[in-house]
């Protein structure tokens, strides 16, 4: 994301403020499924969202 310019580093301080106020608005936590680690996070609304959508329409066990 920082490469491509649509993103920059912070430090954990940082990030985990941003989670915290991200949950407290109701958002939905997301990362990337990298085999080297994450490399990006995101936080959505689940009934906006892309990744969530796709998780709900294939119904998956335990989820939703």
């Amino acid at each position: 994301m920082i490469e491509k310019e649509i993103g920059r580093e912070i430090s954990d301080t940082q990030a985990l403020s941003i989670l915290r106020k991200s949950e407290e608005a109701g958002l939905v936590h997301l990362v990337d499924n990298a085999r080297d680690g994450i490399k990006h996070t995101g936080n959505c609304f689940g009934c906006f969202c892309w990744s969530v959508g796709t998780i709900r329409r294939k119904k998956s066990p335990g989820m939703f």
